[in-house]
């Protein structure tokens, strides 16, 4: 197992480089080639990729099913199928100068703020269970690797508290949501090369432990549904996730409203099809692995990809693993507290506060000042029920209830 303390280690350095990346995008890079910012909005679309996604779609694919394939094709399908449908949202988003998915379905339908309203609140309501998600999964990898009790509830009070500060250091440096925020969006690349890296890691792993003829057990087939419940599970899959990545709140932020340029669009795709064609080769590949006799008895499917390197003395494996899900899930919190907190304060709190703000004739910096503060205190509120969400809903909801519950 892996040492506690190395593990605390680890987690410093990777936040440490998370920072140094959104302060060096910040105000160094404003300079930066097309190309290369196109590959940035690219991997910063790899949120969809979350912590249950990340260690699910390993346990999903080593029982046979191919449905984890439908969570890659879907922003794939998106983003090349349906690019001329994407390419016009962003540029009616930039014409309509929009801060978030509220934002852009309540200008599209006459600038209805009961519409905005609406739409914030479904969007909140969703986002707290897939928060609380992450907080489960993630918490419950961190006690597998290092095989200890703890106090979950007090992990999950750090997690949330450190995440909820990363979104509140680059997720709210300005009033104008619209305004570039690259440092926000570089972190959010790292991340996802971060995640792909541990998956990647993991299944060179077990090629090379498949190539020495190594096994812990027996092989075992996959348990395969009927060809035509399959196929419709398949198809209707493919296509919540390709809705979905255009309209959860999170991808919705970082499609279109951190897009610097529309031209950045057609680099991006190409980021987007090779990314996810790797992370579906890597799961299959961990998945193959898993069922020819590497799997360790005993473990569920999910933890399998932290357990073989554990068992092969595999460490430094088993630590990007780790810290592939925790950045799998990280992003995905951060993203999704920034943007419910943009929704929630640009619809319902400003304009309640709107007509305090211009009797007290505060200046334009003063205004500005207040808007960011009201966004933080949002992301800070909005953490607080996620967490409080997660705490009540332990043991009473599995990791794949949750995630429907937040899907529905």
């Amino acid at each position: 197992m892996l040492d506690s303390t190395a593990m605390l280690a680890a987690i410093a350095i990777y936040l440490t480089l998370l920072v140094a990346v959104g302060w060096w995008a910040e105000r160094r890079d404003r300079r930066l080639a097309p190309q290369w910012r196109a590959v940035r909005h690219g991997l910063s679309l790899a949120t969809l990729c979350s912590a249950w996604t990340y260690f699910g779609a390993v346990g999903e694919a080593s029982r046979g099913s191919w449905l984890f394939v439908a969570n890659a094709l879907g922003p794939m399908l998106a983003i090349t199928v349906f690019a001329p449908v994407w390419r016009r949202i962003a540029v009616l988003a930039k014409q309509e100068n929009v801060g978030s998915l509220a934002d852009f379905l309540a200008a599209r339908y006459g600038k209805s703020r009961r519409l905005g309203i609406l739409v914030t609140l479904v969007a909140t309501l969703g986002a707290l269970p897939y928060i609380a998600l992450q907080l489960a999964v993630l918490g419950r990898a961190f006690r597998f690797a290092t095989a200890r009790g703890g106090d979950a509830a007090i992990e999950s009070m750090v997690l949330i508290a450190v995440l909820a500060a990363l979104a509140v250091a680059f997720g709210t440096r300005r009033p104008s949501l619209t305004q570039h925020n690259r440092g926000f969006v570089s972190m959010i690349a790292v991340e996802s090369l971060i995640k792909l890296s541990g998956l990647v890691a993991t299944a060179a792993l077990m090629l090379a432990l498949l190539g020495t003829g190594a096994a812990l057990g027996p092989a075992t087939l996959p348990v395969v549904p009927p060809l035509h419940d399959a196929l419709i599970t398949f198809v209707t899959l493919t296509f919540l996730c390709t809705i979905t990545t255009v309209t959860l709140p999170r991808q919705f932020h970082l499609a279109f409203v951190t897009l610097e340029s529309v031209d950045d669009i057609a680099g991006a795709a190409r980021v987007v099809v090779g990314y996810f064609a790797l992370w579906v080769a890597a799961t299959l590949a961990i998945a193959v692995g898993i069922r020819s006799g590497l799997a360790v008895a005993g473990v569920d499917p999910a933890m399998q990809m932290l357990a073989v390197p554990l068992a092969r003395h595999a460490p430094g494996v088993a630590m990007l693993a780790w810290l592939g899900g925790l950045s799998a899930g990280g992003a995905m919190v951060i993203v999704e507290l920034t943007a419910v907190s943009a929704m929630v304060s640009n619809e319902i709190v400003l304009p309640l506060i709107a007509p305090r703000l211009r009797r007290n004739r505060l200046a334009g910096r003063e205004i500005g000042g207040a808007i960011v503060l009201v966004r933080r205190a949002t992301i800070v509120a909005v953490a607080g029920l996620a967490l409080v969400y997660h705490l009540g809903s332990a043991g009473a909801a599995g990791p794949t209830e949750q995630g429907l519950t937040a899907l529905t």
